[in-house]
């Protein structure tokens, strides 16, 4: 076993693997610089990370590094002195940023030969989609993969073979998560483009540039576009596809308001009040689905990250269905996310005021009524509140409000394993920061944060144990 124990100056313990333990961690978004991929068939979770022997993240001193998990040896080193700060992995391939971002290469993640070695139009953008928390090469579902250059040209890459298969000038934009392969891309700062990338399908040619999200479905999907309805007014339109055939089953108009809502503070002249309730005006901003899915019949359920709630409404497609307010769990909580975890739809809700507290809930999906919560999850606020695989409900505890991660001394941060059933915790997994995680199939793999270097932790979540 190439394997020996140390700490980080929080006390945190890691696996030093006979790589050593500098390797670079993207300074926004964690993962950037690792590539989760089981490398030789075992159904262990292994990595190719970018290593440093200053552990400095502008040097350029940077090679890529495999290491198989159970064992913690190195399988092989590539690209020493070229590899820059991004790496991917894409369908069976490792797809990593070279000679100061400018070339793209495509090795073998068994053994690190090179596949392919394209040029840019220009360097790699590290923030792709406007989002630092998407990655810089990003899959896009199949085989292939968006990355962004600085001259606002965009590419879709074949990992397979290196393959430019789709360019021009524009942005990708982000449009949520949930179905692979659909993106948005930005022209001219005014028009937005929807795209199935991987079976080369455009869905949608929208003239608000910002105000699209992709909301989940069982076998079919909602694109949810907030922005100018017929008559002037401003309103929501979801357009409903199928997932296999990627046709327009039909669209709903969907009218704010109703329910006992909360009245915006800018919403005064805007609306009439209808019968007592009143109505949401959430103007001509950005709009943003920050957690949503499509339930059994035809129910949509969202919320925004303007809104301290969440919203559901029945689709009736030709038609205008009216939303009604998906209730907090006790008052002075706003809404974060949600996602469908058999048996129960999870939502996560955040304190508004005073000392941070999160609260997790679990619903039944038909009726939408609460049958567990779990309280004492604690912390600040963090991108992203939820992790699920398809048996368990992850969510992050955090030191405090007041508190960085990396330096913690007390009431150390983890995730906590929730049984979706039931609510009740099964366990909980030790890491450096609870905003540097990413889950791969059931894999929750924790990266070390930028301050401290470190080798990432890695826990199997179906045998609720630690891997590396």
């Amino acid at each position: 076993m190439a394997r020996q124990m140390a700490s980080t100056h929080t006390g945190l313990p890691f696996t030093v693997t006979d790589g050593g333990h500098r390797y670079m961690i993207g300074k926004d978004a964690c993962h950037d610089s690792l590539a989760w991929t089981d490398l030789d068939g075992d159904g262990v979770i292994d990595l190719v990370a970018i290593a440093t022997e200053s552990g400095n993240y502008e040097d350029t001193d940077h090679e890529l590094v495999a290491v198989h998990v159970p064992s913690g040896n190195v399988g092989w080193r590539a690209l020493p002195g070229e590899v820059s700060k991004r790496v991917s992995y894409v369908d069976g391939v490792i797809v990593a940023s070279t000679r100061s971002a400018q070339r793209l290469v495509g090795l073998d993640p068994r053994s690190g030969k090179t596949l392919w070695d394209i040029e840019l139009s220009d360097q790699l953008e590290e923030d792709n989609f406007d989002d630092d928390r998407a990655r810089a090469i990003q899959p896009l579902g199949g085989f292939m993969c968006a990355v962004q250059c600085k001259d606002d040209t965009f590419h879709v890459v074949d990992a397979r073979t290196g393959q430019l298969v789709k360019s021009g000038e524009g942005k990708w934009k982000a449009l949520g998560g949930g179905v692979p392969g659909v993106v948005g891309i930005e022209f001219d700062g005014d028009r937005l483009e929807v795209w199935d990338i991987p079976r080369g399908k455009k869905l949608a040619d929208l003239k608000d540039n910002s105000q699209a999200r992709v909301v989940p479905g069982p076998g079919f999907f909602a694109l949810l576009r907030h922005g100018e309805m017929k008559g002037g007014a401003w309103g929501y339109e979801a357009r409903i596809f199928d997932n296999a055939t990627l046709n327009e089953l039909g669209r709903a108009t969907l009218e704010h308001g109703g329910g006992g809502s909360k009245r915006s503070s800018d919403d005064d002249d805007d609306d009439d009040d209808d019968g007592g309730s009143k109505s949401i005006n959430l103007g001509e901003g950005e709009f943003d689905v920050i957690g949503g899915c499509v339930l059994a019949g035809n129910r949509l359920i969202w919320g925004s990250r303007y809104h301290d709630e969440a919203y559901v409404v029945d689709l009736a497609p030709g038609k205008t269905g009216k939303t009604r307010t998906f209730p907090a769990p006790k008052p002075g909580f706003r809404f974060r996310t949600l996602a469908y975890v058999a048996p129960a739809l999870v939502s996560v809700w955040e304190k508004d005021k005073g000392t941070s507290k999160v609260i997790a809930v679990g619903h039944d999906p038909n009726t939408l009524g609460a049958v567990w919560t779990a309280e004492d999850l604690g912390g600040r606020s963090v991108g992203k509140p939820l992790h699920v695989t398809s048996t368990a409900v992850l969510i992050p505890r955090n030191p405090g409000a007041d508190s960085h991660e990396y330096n913690a001394q007390t009431n150390p941060c983890a995730i906590r394993h929730l049984d979706p059933a039931s609510g009740a915790v099964l366990t909980e997994y030790p890491v450096e920061d609870v905003g540097c995680i990413e889950m791969n199939g059931h894999f929750l793999c924790a990266a070390p944060t930028y301050f401290s270097g470190g080798l990432p932790i890695v826990y199997d979540t179906n045998a609720r144990t630690r891997v590396l």
